[in-house]
């Protein structure tokens, strides 16, 4: 299937800055004029090399004397001779760390479980691909793959520090404050790292929120530390209806956001199949379970909202309730379903129920992650559903921006003195 590109567009993307590192991406496809656009559309940015089937693609990389140089592969899916994911499987055990991308024209459940599983992929995109879309695209995956190489490196420096200071402390005590200096000097550079892992994960949070209409969308995101587990993302999908998802790792810092990178990836191929909430978190959890580390998972809420008659449809994977606010009688309702959290046991063991709520005029949902309702105050009490649920009786007047700034300044108030011990995220709708 030949891409299809706006050479408008095409060119106005390519005079966006490059990626300020080099890099190398290696392109697939057994459609010359597929290569072309592709290669017009990369080669002011990276290094592009190209390959006209899966074979061929896999004999080059065989072949190079520096295969860790590909920092990308961009493979069409169907191809002669060898397809995409196999071609891509083959390739792990020689560049192992490559970000890899898979193109089709196809969205069958199959090909998605196989390019996941088996071609260890990181984003699975269909034709027609829109030119800046794929130009963000493969900038945020070289972030990642930036990122986890620089991961990897501090790691393997604080171990060699560890080692180093006890030989040190064994040896010569009084080498002590020359080790403190050294410390000093890591734990600032990882700060720096940290700073800059936290720019990366604004990546996976939506740079521009849909419009949906007569709804007004606030939120608010704060990380315990520099970076954290959740993420949320509202998209469209088909015809009126809106994808809104909140999800939280857990942990906190490096580890929890590489988790997250990934949970994120996941559920964006798994809600591409328009599937209902109940499937897509089904899905979710059907490719996370075994790739999680022990004692890590996820929780999901995920609903779609229907524009045209209010409707929203949602599960709940192990994740606090929502909250539905009506202003003018001041009830207040809980979104919840049965379901238990994400990666820890594969999805033949489990089903997720989804339910539908019918929103009014007036109506302000309201998601958050357990970092708020976990809070403790002094004597050690939780805040809590119950708490929660009785401010947004009293604020429920506010606009949703104010009324998501109101929770959060509760929260704070009640853990003063103790600070926050997790991860923070506010999600609110408002029914127009």
């Amino acid at each position: 299937m030949a891409i299809k590109f706006n050479k408008a567009k095409l060119k106005a993307q390519q005079a966006i800055a490059p990626f300020p590192k080099p890099h190398t991406i290696l392109l697939v496809d057994d459609e010359l004029a597929n290569l072309r656009v592709l290669t017009r559309i990369l080669e002011p940015h990276y290094h592009v090399l190209t390959a006209e089937d899966g074979q061929e693609a896999l004999e080059m990389v065989q072949r190079d004397a520096n295969p860790q140089r590909i920092h990308l592969i961009i493979s069409d899916q169907r191809m002669r001779r060898l397809n995409g994911v196999e071609f891509l499987k083959q390739t792990i055990p020689i560049i192992p760390k490559t970000i890899r991308i898979i193109l089709t024209g196809f969205t069958d459940i199959e090909a998605i479980i196989d390019s996941i599983n088996e071609g260890n992929i990181y984003k699975f995109l269909t034709k027609p691909i829109d030119s800046k879309e794929l130009l963000v695209t493969v900038q945020r995956a070289l972030e990642v793959y930036e990122l986890e190489k620089k991961n990897l490196e501090l790691l393997e420096e604080l171990k060699a520090l560890n080692t180093s200071l006890e030989e040190k402390v064994q040896q010569r005590t009084h080498e002590l404050e020359d080790s403190y200096q050294t410390i000093k000097a890591q734990q600032e550079q990882m700060l720096e790292e940290l700073e800059q892992a936290r720019e990366t994960q604004k990546c996976l949070l939506p740079l521009q929120i849909p419009e949906i209409p007569h709804v007004q969308i606030a939120r608010k995101f704060v990380p315990m530390i520099q970076i954290g587990g959740d993420i949320y993302n509202i998209f469209k999908l088909e015809d009126s209806q809106f994808g809104v998802m909140v999800t939280d790792v857990t942990g906190h810092g490096i580890p929890a956001a590489l988790l997250s990178f990934m949970v994120s990836g996941i559920f964006s191929n798994s809600a591409v199949t328009g599937l209902s909430p109940a499937m897509v978190v089904r899905l979710t959890n059907g490719y996370l379970n075994g790739r999680l580390p022990a004692n890590r998972f996820a929780t999901i809420f995920y609903g779609i909202y229907n524009a045209q008659d209010r409707t929203l449809t949602y599960t709940t994977a192990g994740h606090p309730p929502g909250l539905v606010i009506r202003p003018k009688t001041t009830e207040v309702f809980l979104l919840q379903t049965d379901g238990i959290v994400v990666g820890s046991i594969s999805d033949e063991r489990i089903v997720f129920e989804e339910d539908t709520f019918q929103l009014e005029v007036g109506d302000k949902v309201l998601l958050y992650t357990d970092g708020l309702i976990e809070l403790m105050d002094e004597s050690k009490e939780l805040l809590g559903v119950d708490q929660l649920v009785g401010f947004a009786k009293e604020q429920a007047a506010l606009p949703i921006q104010d009324l998501i700034e109101a929770v959060y300044s509760m929260g704070e108030s009640h853990a003063a003195g103790v600070g926050i011990g997790d991860d923070i995220t506010l999600l609110g709708l408002e029914i127009k």
